[in-house]
Formats: structure tokens, C-alpha cells, sequence
């Protein structure tokens, strides 16, 4: 089965849709306006890949210098890929496999990693490509009394100390202030953020004015201040934690139990904690009592992509 790179736009959502529609799992990163819009901030394209009606793949290609490469974009945990839920299962391991292979028109250095329900298919090893296994937290959502009983003990505690200092508001919070904490949240640990905060908080509106999102927020009741946010992408059943901030203290803890419980009264079962590979950030995560989720993250480099990065690294330490 060859592959087939959809250059026109018109043809290339409309195929996606069709595959939308059957997939074996969709996430929001996967939304067609979604990934185009977010590589449009980078100054990135988006080529749109199908193997028939069994397979499709949206790569992220990325250009530094004159050297290409294929990406997961920041803000995203796995590439957006498509596999039919009409693919036979004794095939779909096979079929997954095809978007490791190389592809004429695009570069062979790449960076793929696959939505924890695709990684359970089976175990890739295609040539080439190093592995490396990345982890996320799926917690459920509940009535308040179901949350807590699954928080840790000293989590439990600092929320029954903390809830009533805060306000829960949902759906009335401008993205650009939650961006705001995120850049500071990256200032803290010496880290930059890679998109001026502006535009991503213009991004984030547009995705809540489409539905796609929501944003909620923990109030000081004393001051009026924001101090703890969260940008959530939904699907039907799930919600991701997709961009969160937050002041020192307690604001965050009081956050997420609030949202667990207002995500239950929107009909969603479990909320994605977005990452579980910092050890510091992992522990945080880990209180709140969900279940730790891995999915395949794999690599492949050619030497310039290797030198260019290990440099830009260099360079980044060094600023």
C-alpha cells in the first residue's frame, strides 16, 4: 500500500475527516485546525499522509538553517496519527509500522511518538529509530467525595485547609494571563518558553471560541488575583491539562480537585495530566490519584540533524 502526500488543503482535511471519523482513538491534537494552527506559529508546515483508508499521519516539518526534520511540536504529548478501526487486528501492528518508513518528500529525521491506546497495539521497532518510553497520568473525575479519596493524604489535607481561600471560575479567563503564569513557571526553572505569550494566549482563545477548550481558574477571595489556571482541550470523554500556571502555594491543588469534580459534571470520565517525565512534576502529578499511562516515543537522526541540535542545546545553556 503507497503512501500518498496530500498537498491540497481542501482534499487533505477531507480525506482526514473521513479517517477522523473511524479511527481506533482521536485526541484533540489531532484536530486538523488545531496542529496546521500551532505549526503556523512555529513557521512550520503540515504534510498530510494517508495509506489509503487504513492509515493517516500529519507531519510536523520543522526547518533550521536549510535542514529539515520532523517534529512533535511543544504543547503536544504524540504525533497525530490515524489508524483506521477497520484495519483486522492481526494487521494493525504492520500498518502502524508504515509511518516509520521512508517517505519521498520528506525528511528521514524524525521524531514520533503514539497516543498510549496506539502503543498498547503492539512493539515497534522500526530501523533507525531509537526508543525511549514517556508517561502520562490519567485521573478520574468524580464527585467531590470520589476525588478526595483518591488524593494523597497530605493532598487531601492541604485542599480541606486551602479550598475555601479560592474561588472556582470556569470559561471566563483570557488564556493570555494563564500563559503568563506558564512563561514564569519556565523563567523559574531557567527555561524558555518557545512561543511569546501573547500569541499564545490568542491561540488559545480561538481554540475556546471554537469549543475546543475551556479555561479554569482558582480566585483569591481575599485579593481578586488568579493565582492558579489551566487551558483544558476536551473531547467527548476526556479532557487534557494542556497549559496550566500557577502562584506559589496551594492554588494549583485547590484548582485541579475543582476541575476534576466540574469536569464530571460535563459528562467527562478522566482528565490527562499531560506529562509524567519530571521527577519533580511527576510527584505533584502522582497525588492526585490516577493512573500512570506510558506511550512510545521513537527517534530517528541524520548526522546534520544530530550536530544542529546538540548545538543549539550548547548554545541555549550558555544564554
Amino acid at each position: 500500500m503507497d503512501p500518498k502526500i496530500i498537498v491540497d488543503q481542501v482534499e487533505a482535511r477531507a480525506l482526514w475527516q473521513d479517517l477522523l471519523r473511524n479511527a481506533v482513538v482521536v485526541s484533540p491534537f489531532d484536530d486538523f485546525d488545531f496542529l496546521d494552527g500551532l505549526a503556523a506559529l512555529y513557521g512550520w508546515s503540515v504534510k498530510t499522509v494517508v495509506w489509503g483508508q487504513r492509515l493517516g499521519v500529519r507531519f510536523v516539518e520543522r526547518s533550521r538553517i536549510g535542514i529539515r526534520d520532523i517534529v512533535v511540536p511543544p504543547f503536544v504529548p504524540f504525533s497525530s496519527v490515524l489508524l483506521s478501526s477497520e484495519v483486522p487486528l492481526d494487521e494493525r501492528l504492520n500498518t502502524l509500522n508504515l509511518a516509520f518508513h521512508p517517505l519521498s518528500g520528506l525528511p528521514d529525521s524524525r521524531l514520533i511518538s503514539l497516543h498510549p491506546t496506539l502503543g498498547r497495539i503492539g512493539v515497534l521497532s522500526p530501523t533507525g529509530y531509537s526508543f525511549r518510553e514517556k508517561a502520562t497520568y490519567e485521573v478520574p473525575t468524580g464527585s467531590k467525595e470520589e476525588v478526595l479519596s483518591r488524593l494523597s493524604e497530605s493532598t487531601a489535607r492541604k485542599y480541606k485547609k486551602s479550598h475555601d481561600q479560592y474561588d472556582f471560575r470556569a470559561g471566563e479567563i483570557e488564556s493570555v494571563f494563564i500563559a503568563d503564569m506558564v512563561k514564569q513557571a519556565y523563567d523559574k526553572h531557567s527555561k524558555r518558553i518557545s512561543l511569546p505569550t501573547g500569541a499564545l494566549g490568542v491561540f488559545c482563545d480561538g481554540l475556546t471560541q471554537r469549543q475546543f477548550a475551556t479555561s479554569v481558574g482558582a480566585y483569591n477571595r481575599d485579593s481578586g488575583a488568579l493565582e492558579a489556571g489551566i487551558v483544558l482541550l476536551m473531547n467527548e470523554d476526556t479532557a487534557w491539562y494542556w497549559l496550566a500556571g500557577s502562584q506559589p502555594g496551594p492554588a494549583m491543588t485547590v484548582l485541579l480537585v475543582d476541575t476534576l469534580v466540574h469536569l464530571k459534571t460535563l459528562g467527562r470520565s478522566s482528565m490527562d495530566l499531560m506529562g509524567a517525565n519530571t521527577p519533580g512534576i511527576t510527584e505533584f502529578k502522582r497525588r492526585f490519584g490516577g493512573d500512570l499511562v506510558n506511550y512510545p516515543h521513537l527517534h530517528k537522526s541524520t548526522f546534520l540533524t544530530a550536530l544542529l541540535s546538540s548545538s543549539a542545546s550548547y548554545f541555549r545553556k550558555l544564554t
